[in-house]
């Protein structure tokens, strides 16, 4: 364990281990519903909706010769097969392997601590990551897709649940609705100018927010009682 953590925090794997501190920031940040988990995907042109209107066509007419791009990143996660994935999951798979390859390597193979050997390791680390990426992430797309639709074909307007993040403003945060008798979490927000809401208000799910897909407008529940009556 002690050759391990020397090898962490050594030259040559110090910039991948702040990396990987860093993924690891983001998740417990996207747990504690800080940041959002989905908005990623768009933001960086991966998002498997766009994945699936540019390989499929979305049945309103769009295909393969319309504007919608799935960029470098969107490429990329098609040559992993891992389309139907969220991106911040693949990367985070990949990354903890590629510091896992790049670490054992340093360990077992670059005893001398050679800067040049060093090289070498990381690029083979590189081809590991990347075919092992592959071969785990692959098996889970039937899953993830079976996920996706699932949503997409259940609506969620309508439902009432409860704040999970420590708030809900209108950057964001998660909320907890039941559908079927399981619980979701969501991405949610407050209109702009609302009132932020704390954990365990009881919100009602108002509608999808067009510019973030995923992420949904939700209101108190008392409030939105009130406006029904």
């Amino acid at each position: 364990m002690e050759i391990v953590l020397q090898e962490a925090i050594s030259a040559h794997s110090l910039p991948l281990t702040i990396l990987l501190g860093l993924i690891g920031i983001y998740w417990l940040l996207s747990l504690i519903g800080l940041m959002d988990f989905d908005a990623l995907d768009g933001a960086i042109g991966t998002d498997s909706h766009h994945a699936d209107a540019v390989g499929e066509g979305d049945g309103h007419g769009h295909d393969q010769g319309d504007d919608h791009s799935p960029g470098f990143f969107g490429s990329l996660m098609k040559v992993l097969g891992a389309t139907d994935a969220p991106v911040m999951f693949v990367i985070t798979l990949f990354t903890l392997l590629l510091w896992a390859a790049n670490l054992l390597g340093n360990i077992y193979l670059n005893a001398g601590d050679s800067g040049t050997l060093a090289t070498g390791i990381f690029g083979g680390s590189i081809a590991v990551a990347f075919i092992m990426t592959r071969l785990l992430v692959r098996p889970l797309r039937p899953l993830m897709k079976l996920i996706r639709d699932t949503e997409n074909r259940v609506p969620l307007v309508g439902l009432s649940g409860t704040v999970r993040s420590l708030t809900v403003t209108d950057a964001g945060g998660q909320i907890e609705v039941l559908r079927d008798g399981a619980p979701i979490l969501l991405q949610a927000r407050v209109a702009p100018g609302r009132e932020p809401l704390s954990r365990g208000t009881e919100v009602l799910v108002v509608l999808e927010d067009e510019s973030r897909p995923g992420t949904f407008l939700v209101r108190p529940l008392a409030l939105a009682g009130e406006s029904a009556s």
